[in-house]
């Protein structure tokens, strides 16, 4: 499966989740967690593509942001589910931990950075505040594009926000948002 610009399969960025997909046991799909500095992070997992589709307009993100840390209600979840199947919730990110779907170019979980530079020599590597993991290494696969890969390890390299990271470094995540 291919990973585009704008997502992944039947899944896009800004649009609704296909309301069929959400047909057979959706609150075994839905997770609702806190990530980095308490941000609120809802959506649905999915095997086929395996993504995580993180949604935006979502009941977690206002209720999240008054009960910190604490997991989600029943009821919460319910509303996050009926609004996604009426369209209501939109494609915020997609996340790719799999190596089964890759971009154009080749490059997908589990690729190496040496790769990843091959395929794409404009890519730009940085060092953000720890999302999932501390420091989260990212790598933009075009300037300022929606189409982000992660890697574990990874150090600074001009003592700004330039990150240095080994070449035979393996890329641990994909993620595809629009550009921050």
């Amino acid at each position: 499966m291919l990973i585009g610009e704008d997502g992944i399969g039947p899944f896009r960025l800004g649009m609704p989740i296909p309301a069929d997909l959400l047909k057979e046991e959706p609150d075994k799909r839905y997770t609702a967690r806190f990530y980095a500095d308490a941000q609120p992070l809802e959506g649905f997992g999915f095997e086929a593509p395996p993504v995580f589709v993180a949604v935006l307009g979502g009941p977690f993100h206002a209720w999240g942001k008054t009960h910190l840390e604490l997991p989600p209600p029943a009821h919460v979840a319910k509303r996050a589910i009926m609004l996604a199947r009426s369209g209501k919730l939109t494609v915020a990110m997609v996340v790719i931990a799999s190596p089964e779907p890759c971009t154009a170019k080749g490059i997908g979980v589990g690729s190496s950075y040496a790769e990843l530079r091959r395929a794409y020599p404009a890519a730009q590597a940085r060092m953000l505040p720890g999302l999932w993991e501390e420091p989260s290494c990212v790598v933009d696969l075009e300037p300022s594009g929606p189409v982000r890969v992660f890697f574990a390890k990874c150090g600074r390299a001009d003592g700004g926000t330039g990150a240095s990271i080994d070449p035979g470094e393996k890329a641990i995540r994909v993620v595809v948002a629009p550009p921050s």
